[in-house]
């Protein structure tokens, strides 16, 4: 039977000795909009205000962000002959997508034509960015790119395929491209493949998505929810989350749980509500409510009502963790009033009040439009050539380090560590903490959100460790 052995180097947090215990490490990459999956906001309430400061920065959508990493990647790169249209076009040409000129370029970078994926590799290799990081947080952002269809009867294509199947039971290293290859000619082949190997297979796909971090990451998050759509393997996967998340040395769950609540099989809801209702510890039971703010799929009356009962009385417990209290709150004020009983829907109502705090809350300080605006403005100025009227490089430094949506915050920070500008934002950003080191006073409220940020986009070439 396979044995996840962590040996990816360079893709994982940690490498697991043989014989010793897995030891899994949060990542702190989580819900991401993967393969046009509606984004939902995990559990924000729509009482609550939008961001602190976003009148000052402005908001940067999906679309934006995506927008702006392809017009950035070219412009801003090293070799002044990809600086423009014309020039980017004539290097991306090739045998894979012929014919590339100016309009088509213009065509890309407007979103109004998807990207192959071959054009997205070029992309990669032109931009010096390592293989599949683009793909991936433009995957992340919505703006998956194009696939040709296998051709399952071309010999090539089954042998590729047979030898990523043997390294795939071997426990041999498997790359999130890999991954994605794999999973993509398996959902599409007419071949069947026995339960038991798709039990395998999601167990390990599953394990090592749960160490990945970055773009290696999101790859194998994509995979994931390309298998959950499909009726064999999704059926497989509810009991392989089950049975993950219940393990004693599983260390991860929000991640595995937010792919339960986005599953379409009816076994997934028994598990999220019994982990709602009856949580084993703290950690389970935020993951489940995360899950459930977030869960897409049509709920009944008679569940919604459940739900709501259960994160009311996680709310008035005063026995509970201020965090735990905190996501009941988030899980009730998702739930329709007008699908709540009379006692519940007093509860909700009185989450309107006091919108400020609830967002001092999940900030852990007060953070003010005044006291964030020097802080992006020092960053982005670190920039100079790349700030410019247009720009969306403010706005996703604001979101990246002060946004109260934890999905518009990933998809800033993915952006921003796939964009040109992002070595000399840590090198900012480290010097902003060493001057919040040397002052005097309490600064732990305005070092989180720069650490967090910090972090969160690690990339092979360059280790995030100058801090």
């Amino acid at each position: 039977m396979w044995r996840p052995r962590l040996v990816l180097q360079g893709e994982h947090r940690n490498v697991r000795p043989e014989g010793a215990a897995p030891v899994f490490v949060a990542s702190p990459i989580r819900w991401c909009n993967i393969g046009g999956v509606t984004p939902p906001r995990r559990g924000r309430p729509n009482t609550v205000p939008d961001d602190i400061g976003k009148d000052l920065f402005g908001t940067v959508s999906n679309r934006s962000a995506a927008r702006w990493l392809l017009r950035s990647c070219p412009t801003h790169s090293p070799d002044p002959a990809l600086s423009t249209v014309r020039g980017f076009a004539t290097a991306l040409n090739g045998p894979s997508h012929p014919g590339t000129d100016a309009s088509t370029i213009s065509r890309w970078e407007r979103l109004t034509t998807r990207m192959p994926a071959a054009a997205v590799a070029r992309y990669e290799k032109l931009c010096n960015l390592p293989a599949g990081q683009l793909a991936a947080v433009l995957t992340s952002l919505g703006q998956q790119p194009h696939r040709a269809a296998f051709d399952h009867t071309m010999p090539a294509v089954r042998s590729r395929m047979a030898d990523l199947l043997d390294r795939c039971f071997g426990a041999d290293e498997l790359s999130g491209v890999d991954w994605l290859e794999l999973i993509e000619f398996l959902v599409t082949s007419e071949n069947l493949l026995p339960t038991r190997h798709w039990h395998l297979l999601a167990t390990r796909l599953l394990t090592e998505m749960s160490v990945s971090v970055g773009w290696h990451y999101l790859h194998r998050l994509t995979a994931l929810h390309r298998l959950h759509r499909h009726p064999e393997a999704g059926r497989v996967l509810v009991p392989v989350i089950a049975e993950f998340i219940t393990s004693r040395s599983c260390q991860v769950i929000a991640d595995p749980l937010a792919l339960l609540a986005a599953s379409p099989q009816p076994s997934a809801q028994p598990v999220l509500m019994r982990l709602l209702r009856h949580p084993p510890d703290e950690h389970h039971l935020r993951a489940a409510m995360v899950a459930w703010s977030v869960r897409t799929t049509p709920t009944s009356d008679d569940v919604v009502r459940r739900i709501a009962a259960a994160a009311a009385g996680h709310l008035l417990d005063p026995g509970q963790p201020p965090a735990v209290r905190r996501a009941a709150a988030d899980l009730l004020a998702t739930c329709p009033a007008d699908r709540l009983d009379t006692g519940v829907r007093h509860i909700r109502r009185g989450l309107r009040v006091d919108q400020d705090l609830r967002a001092v809350l999940n900030h852990r300080a007060l953070i003010t439009p005044t006291s964030n605006a020097s802080v992006v403005t020092t960053l982005t100025e670190a920039v100079q050539d790349a700030v410019d009227d247009g720009s969306a490089l403010p706005g996703l430094v604001h979101q990246a380090l002060y946004s109260t949506n934890s999905d518009a915050k990933v998809n800033a920070v993915n952006a921003l560590g796939a964009s040109p500008f992002r070595a000399t934002l840590v090198a900012a950003a480290c010097r902003h903490l060493a001057e919040l080191d040397s002052t005097a006073g309490p600064t732990t409220w305005r070092r989180w959100p720069i650490s967090w940020a910090v972090s969160a986009t690690p990339r092979i070439d360059s280790p995030w460790s100058p801090c």
